[in-house]
């Protein structure tokens, strides 16, 4: 990755925009579009969607997207000695917070802060393996009360974001804040410009989405107005290749995009996506034929954008597009830079290739319906 990408690529992370909040990123994410020349515009709800025309009228309509916001917390209350305690918005875990560094929204600028954490020397053995449960952290901005929390600009509902750390690390990987899914965003932002400069037979409409980490709206908005044929879903793919995960899956980095094949979320909620496997073997033949390193998963444990958005209307073909990425949902996400452009090159090999929507009825019978016990 030369410099220019992987500045960009710091400038999305470094963004503030947790769910519902996501301005800043629309903002920037609509001037780097319209920049390029594309067709951009802003729905209600606040996704970006440009449309690049295609070359051929008999090609369908495609729809690919990948979400701007990040997890984060709001405040809940003011303590009267200035302490804010805070709500996750997604899904944030306690084990990553005590003692991390955050950026409170303020009226007027954005306020460094410190997640608090008991101090070593004052915890009881019998205290420290415990992970205090959400309701009991806070955030320390260093207000003496409430009036000077206040003043500064804070109050019910001030947003709050992990504070921003981008490093490139060895071997071609960075670390970084909100790469689930400004890495997503990159990826969108280099189909565009390749896609302006060498046009493709699809019409495409390249869409940054708002509110997935909050039950996914806002990609379902988005495919309602576009009436894609087809729907391609860039996000992260959990990667499994530490040794807190052996055993857990075979996705690591630096292998290629992650053609998934189930996402299953399976706390809470029963909505997935399977999708259509003549859809699954048509990208992977695709990333077979032009040499691209890819890999197959299967996940249980979170949704993306397409785990609605596949229901939207009659019916949208849908699948997603992983990008290997450890450490999922912690203040520093990490990914291979290799993926993340191979991830592009896949996108832009497969909507190159549909001057036609590919055959996928389904019922087509793949097994033998004859076999009988010897």
């Amino acid at each position: 990755m030369n410099l220019e990408d992987l500045e960009l690529l710091q400038t999305l992370s470094g963004l503030p925009g947790i769910a519902g909040h996501e301005d800043a990123v629309i903002a920037w994410m609509k001037d780097q579009m319209s920049r390029m020349g594309a067709e951009v515009r802003v729905d209600f709800l606040g996704n970006v969607i440009a449309r690049i025309p295609g070359r051929s009228a008999n090609a369908p309509r495609v729809m690919v997207f990948a979400h701007m916001d990040e997890i984060g917390f709001m405040v809940r209350r003011i303590e009267d000695n200035g302490l804010l305690r805070i709500e996750r918005v997604g899904g944030v875990p306690e084990k990553s917070l005590q003692g991390q560094a955050v950026m409170v929204w303020g009226a007027q600028r954005l306020l460094p802060g410190v997640i608090g954490t008991r101090s070593h020397h004052l915890t009881p053995p019998e205290e420290r393996l415990r992970i205090p449960p959400f309701d009991e952290l806070y955030v320390d901005v260093g207000a003496r009360d409430r009036q000077e929390a206040e003043q500064l600009g804070i109050r019910v509902g001030t947003p709050i974001t992990y504070a921003p750390r981008f490093y490139r690390l060895a071997g071609g990987r960075v670390a970084g804040k909100a790469l689930d899914d400004r890495a997503g965003c990159w990826v969108l932002l280099k189909v565009l410009k390749h896609i302006l400069e060498d046009p493709v037979p699809p019409e495409v409409f390249l869409v940054a989405t708002v509110q997935e980490e909050f039950h996914l709206q806002g990609a379902l908005v988005a495919a309602k107005a576009i009436q894609p044929h087809l729907a391609i879903c860039i996000d992260i793919a959990a990667a499994t290749d530490t040794p807190d995960l052996a055993g857990k899956g075979e996705i690591a980095l630096g292998k290629g995009p992650v053609i998934q094949t189930f996402t299953f979320h399976g706390r809470g909620s029963l909505l997935g996506l399977i999708p259509n496997p003549r859809l699954v073997e048509a990208v992977a033949r695709i990333a077979a034929q032009a040499g691209i390193p890819h890999q197959f998963g299967v996940f249980r444990g979170g949704l993306t954008d397409a785990s609605y958005l596949h229901l939207a209307g009659s019916g949208v073909p849908a699948i997603d597009i992983g990008i290997p990425t450890r450490y999922t949902h912690s203040p520093l996400e990490t990914c291979s830079e290799e993926d993340l452009q191979h991830t592009v090159a896949l996108i832009l090999e497969w909507v190159a290739a549909l001057s036609t929507l590919p055959d996928l009825q389904r019922g087509h019978l793949v097994y033998m319906t004859d076999f009988k016990m010897e």
